[in-house]
């Protein structure tokens, strides 16, 4: 295109412009002041900041809107997981002895300890234990409130310490005891022995969705992601579970053994989650010198029968490699502790 048709083509153009500009009902261009100039420019400013205080209204209006579905969908949740547990408590009268282990258990984890008692002889503690019973050993620290106590039961196995009270040692030498504690080491041995009674967990895992526990629990949730953790926790349920945790609600006993921890090893400060997902240091106590503590408690009123507090050490018996069988030689002691306790006079 030639210099003569490109000046041509830019004057087309600017008339253009100029007659769109007074369709529009604006000035030319040639007669716009400066002042003119300024006031457009201020429209112009304005018209965007309206769009600006739109937009930004849009946004607060959606976070609102999200915060009261997010409290709405809380609510439902919540209403949700309630109803579900009173229904099944109103099912399964079982569920109120788990809720009788919880209590008795925080009441033995409680400080100060409540104090050595016991209401039953040897006979009476004999007669007990050869009964349906279930079975909890834990650290102290790692029970004091129910959601601990349901982590704690799924760590809590049958050990020494149930062979040494259904079958004491024959007398009270050292190497009887020692004997008496290792022969029950390993789990077939006290199955055996003590098919009759049942880990804790065995009920805890059926039946904590519809506990007291639970429900205080989902009552002061006011968080989704611990909502939906609870939700999680009773869908995982099997059919199986519950049944078995029914039936395990059979027992007439629990025995809840608790060790305290001894110097130079400590629990994880936490709460909630924590709790429920920290690992135990259980197997870390069993092994040292430290004190127990023991109920054992008739589920049917939630009530103990005899309770101790008493000192462990594999280095009172004077045999040789005592340590080795440390863990399961403290287990003993403790158990013939209670023995003690029910033999003396009330």
């Amino acid at each position: 295109m030639s210099e003569p048709d490109v000046s041509e083509f830019k004057s087309m153009l600017a008339a253009k412009r100029e007659h769109a500009r007074g369709a529009r009902g604006e000035e030319p261009l040639e007669f716009m002041d400066d002042r003119t100039r300024a006031v457009q420019r201020w429209h112009a400013r304005v018209a965007a900041s309206g769009v600006l205080r739109i937009a930004v209204i849009g946004v607060v209006v959606l976070g609102v809107l999200a915060q009261l579905h997010a409290r709405v969908d809380a609510r439902l949740r919540r209403a949700r997981l309630l109803d579900g547990a009173a229904a099944e408590r109103r099912e399964l009268p079982a569920v109120a002895v788990l809720d009788r282990f919880d209590a008795a258990t925080l009441t033995l984890a409680s400080e100060p300890f409540a104090g050595p008692m016991h209401t039953v002889d040897l006979a009476g503690l004999d007669a007990l234990v050869r009964e349906r019973g279930l079975y909890l050993r834990a650290v102290v620290d790692e029970v004091r409130d129910p959601r601990a106590i349901a982590a704690a039961t799924r760590g809590s196995r049958k050990d020494a310490f149930l062979g040494c009270l259904l079958d004491p040692p024959k007398d009270s030498s050292h190497d009887a005891v020692r004997k008496a504690a290792i022969h029950y080491r390993w789990r077939v041995d006290l199955d055996a022995l003590a098919p009759h009674v049942l880990d804790a967990d065995v009920l805890d895992a059926g039946l904590r969705p519809s506990s007291a526990s639970f429900v205080a629990q989902v009552q002061a949730t006011t968080d989704m992601t611990s909502l939906r953790l609870l939700e999680i926790e009773r869908d995982g349920r099997t059919p199986g579970a519950r049944r078995r945790a029914v039936d395990a609600a059979r027992a007439k006993w629990v025995a809840v053994v608790l060790d305290e921890l001894p110097t130079g090893i400590g629990v994880a400060e936490g709460s909630g989650i924590v709790e429920a997902i920290r690992k135990s240091v259980l197997d870390e106590v069993l092994p040292v010198p430290h004190t127990v503590r023991v109920a054992i408690v008739d589920l049917a009123t939630g009530q103990p029968v005899l309770r101790v507090r008493t000192a462990v050490d594999a280095h009172d018996l004077a045999v040789q490699n005592a340590m080795a069988d440390a863990e399961e030689i403290h287990a003993c002691q403790a158990a013939l502790a209670v023995r003690t306790a029910a033999a003396s006079s009330p």
